[in-house]
């Protein structure tokens, strides 16, 4: 064959290979937030794992180079085949490895650990051993090494990117993660077969074109730049770990910002990181291109980068305003949200392009800086991006966990900006050459940096507070011109005038507003109302728990999904039959605000009983031995990244395993902004996953699935009639403004074989196929309050006067 086709192949290969490694990381990600969790610690241990995995990788290929001289791509087949073979066997391995935790063999943080080293440690080691494999392997020589370097980094790169759009938008959605899982995991066994194919005659090709290093040196020494003589390496690899450092840093700030920006959704992961992912692949490419000019870029680049992003940090508070502006655009001129998707993504893109571009082109350049003749060019490529990526690994700690525990937006760009200072200083220094040049640039940037902390953005923090997440289409907000009208009408329709506490954490952000006038609150979180303390909602979330607590023979230990405003806890808490309320909830922010709420929740934050436990449920639930007499689900906004493994099979087996005999489990589902394909779909979930289930509706916006274990729900039980009496209970039934118990126990909608048979034709919301989220995204897009699940409802209820 052709020898340009058999290298075009193995091209091929690097970039089909790179994008099955993104669809394998949002993949590995999604099964094991149902086994460690989805909380930011669980996020940060499982992106710690793999990245510390991947350094491994890259050390260990760069101390095999040599003895792996000449067999490089026949190493790099096999290594694909490897990760392909458990990419297909890994939805097998989860259900080895989550079985472990029934065990409690270790306490809890070790054991996700253990997982998690288990599931994705092995594949990341391994992705790892890739690019100094096929550095060295596909280097016709010391000269060109760097070319090739930036070559194969660049379509590795855009392959990521690739896979990033393709499992964030479609694969996972329309296939499951499982198949998905084989599918890819089939690619990359059937690519590195083919290299193995291709290796010989490629290898056989390198070997005998490869020059002889004397010459090369001769050749390097004749351009007039040795980068064994003409840099300092120290600080080469300091300027390297720093740009991995803030790639990290700031690709989780703005997933973070983005996700506060816009509804929150699954879909700002695979939006920001392929902006990043797409802008690194370019800046690799140009590294490339302008290869000869390394020298005096390396110098330049990081001051375009640090400007780049100055000019960025004064434009952030106008975000919320624009993307509801660019909302109101595309989703009035398309009823497509595809468009909407595609514009955030180009946008954002252009916005960051400039700054993540040019840092990208510093890892290849340094590369270029390090080889020497004397060491392997896989030894010099693993051990450089080893350090590199464990750079990144602090990244991910400091700036994409640990700063959200103490800082701001605001005050975390800042630093961020600091950082970006020290490598301006240190690129500086690492080409000998110009040490003395750019004086006036020293001078000014610290002069500059100085002056963006003297005036820094105005509002940022308050316009972060909340969002245009479903109101970009009221007529009074399409005519206002500036974001600082729009906003101040957004505090308006919500009737708040004041925020009277604000708490960021790594699980996200926490505002508590009041009116002045009312007295009202309301607590938001990452920019999205959460729930108020209105009569509507004091009312809804009252019934969340007395309801069932009527429903319940004996309701002493109660767990609580989700805190909220806490009335729920609270008014639980208050009744006499009650012992325990366990409140799993998130965010730790959201609970250091609960006592906010005091004055409506019977001073639930210092009633004994109240047991706050800051947990993701599934794990709170995978390793505990609880047991309860009732389960209350009341979730955020189904669109919201990691709500919707809260209505799965999976979620609802965990919830039968730890509910008592008679116990009753509720799930919440919001009639309002919810289609009726979001309700079948929930409804075909709930009734197959339990053998007794009905639906009711506690008020006009509050439906509420239930489950009672090894009995059934119905007004009829021996105890109802002296619970209904209880003093205590109809006062605190009164003060959240109902007063008919009998009209509560006759809102039922539909029994358990109603609803098997209104949800037969639905699809069934799972973690192996998990649809709920886009389902609900698609009818909060929809901006209609009409566009929900009245019809459905509706039929319900004519079915049940039917029947009678």
């Amino acid at each position: 064959m052709n020898l340009k086709i058999v290298h075009f192949m193995v091209l091929l290969a690097v970039l089909l290979t790179g994008l099955c490694s993104l669809v394998y990381q949002t993949i590995w990600q999604r099964y094991l937030s149902f086994s460690v969790g989805s909380d930011a610690s669980a996020s940060v241990l499982i992106l710690t794992t793999f990245l510390t995995a991947l350094s491994v990788g890259y050390w260990s290929a760069g101390a095999l180079s040599r003895r792996a001289k000449h067999k490089e791509l026949l190493c790099y087949g096999w290594v694909e085949i490897i990760i392909g073979l458990w990419a297909m066997m890994f939805p097998l391995l989860f259900k080895l490895a989550s079985s472990l935790l029934s065990f409690q063999l270790l306490p809890v943080f070790w054991m996700d650990l253990l997982i998690t080293v288990l599931l994705i440690g092995p594949p990341a080691v391994l992705m790892g051993v890739t690019l100094p494999f096929l550095t060295q392997g596909l280097s016709q020589g010391f000269q060109s090494a760097s070319l090739t370097h930036a070559r194969i980094y660049a379509i590795n790169t855009i392959g990521a990117f690739l896979g990033t759009l393709l499992a964030g938008f479609f694969l996972i959605e329309h296939l499951g993660l499982a198949l998905s899982s084989y599918l890819l995991g089939a690619l990359n066994v059937s690519v590195g077969v083919l290299v193995l194919i291709f290796s010989p005659q490629l290898s056989r090709h390198f070997r005998n074109s490869r020059e002889t290093i004397e010459n090369e040196v001769q050749t390097e020494s004749t351009v007039g730049f040795n980068p064994q003589s003409a840099v300092d390496k120290r600080y080469v690899l300091l300027v390297a770990a720093c740009s991995g450092f803030l790639l990290i840093a700031l690709e989780t700030y703005f997933i973070r910002l983005f996700s506060m920006v816009t509804e929150g959704s699954h879909l700002a992961y695979p939006t920001v990181v392929g902006a990043f992912i797409a802008a690194v692949g370019i800046g690799a490419y140009l590294a490339g291109k302008w290869l000869p000019s390394a020298a005096r870029l390396f110098v330049v680049v990081p001051i375009v980068m640090l400007l780049a992003w100055i000019v960025i940090y004064y434009t952030l508070p106008e975000w919320p305003y624009t993307d509801m502006r660019l909302k109101q655009f595309v989703l009035t001129a398309t009823d497509a949200p595809i468009y909407l998707f595609v514009a955030r993504f180009v946008l954002f893109f252009v916005v960051i392009a400039i700054p993540v571009v040019t840092a990208s082109m510093l890892l290849p350049w340094a590369f270029h800086f390090f080889k020497n003749t004397d060491t392997a060019l896989g030894k010099t490529t693993g051990d450089l991006y080893a350090v590199a990526t464990l750079a990144t690994v602090v990244g991910g700690l400091v700036g994409g966990y640990w700063m959200f525990q103490y800082f701001n937006f605001e005050q975390i760009f800042l630093s961020f900006l600091c950082v970006l200072l020290l490598m301006v200083f240190a690129a500086n220094q690492a080409i000998i050459k110009t040490r003395k040049q750019y004086i006036w640039v020293k001078s000014a940037l610290p002069l500059l940096l100085v002056g963006v902390y003297l005036f820094p953005v105005k509002e940022l923090e308050q316009r972060l507070a909340l969002g245009f997440y479903f109101q970009s289409t009221e007529k009074q907000l399409t005519d206002l011109n500036s974001a600082a009208a729009a906003h101040e009408w957004l505090w308006q329709w919500f009737g708040h005038d004041q925020i009277i506490a604000s708490d960021m954490q790594p699980e996200g952000r926490v505002d508590v507003f009041q009116s002045e006038q009312s007295g009202q609150r309301m607590i938001a979180i990452n920019g999205r109302s959460n729930s108020d303390t209105a009569m509507s909602d004091l009312a809804g979330n009252g019934l969340l728990g007395l309801f069932p607590y009527l429903l319940t023979e004996s309701p002493k230990k109660v767990l609580i999904v989700g805190l909220g405003t806490g009335v729920t806890a609270g008014i639980l808490a208050h009744q006499e039959l009650v012992e325990v309320v366990d409140v799993s909830e998130i965010n730790a922010a959201v609970i250091k605000q609960f006592h906010w709420f005091d004055p409506f929740t019977y001073q639930g934050s210092q009633n004994p009983k109240i047991n706050m436990i800051h947990s993701d449920v599934i794990k709170h639930l995978h390793q505990s031995e609880e047991v309860y007499d009732m389960i209350i689900s009341i979730p955020s906004n189904f669109w919201v990244a990691g709500v919707e493994n809260l209505l799965t099979p999976e979620f609802y087996q965990l919830i039968d395993n730890n509910l008592n005999s008679g116990g009753m489990f509720v799930q919440w589902v919001p009639e309002y902004r919810f289609s009726a394909q979001g309700l079948l779909m929930i409804a075909k979930t709930f009734s197959s996953s339990f053998s007794t289930s009905s639906l009711w509706q506690l008020t006009d916006n509050d439906l509420v699935f239930l489950y009672k274990k090894n009995g059934s729900v119905n007004a009829d039980q021996s105890w109802l009639e002296s619970r209904s009496g209880n003093q205590l209970f109809r006062a605190t039934l009164r003060e959240i403004g109902v007063y008919n118990v009998r009209k509560l126990l006759n809102s039922q909608l539909a029994t358990h074989e109603n609803l098997l048979q209104v949800s037969s034709n639905s699809e069934t919301h799972s973690l192996d196929k998990p649809q709920l989220g886009q389902v609900a995204l698609m009818a909060l897009y929809k901006n209609d309050v009409n566009y929900n699940s009245s019809e459905i409802i509706k039929g319900m209820r004519a079915q049940k006067k039917a029947s009678r």
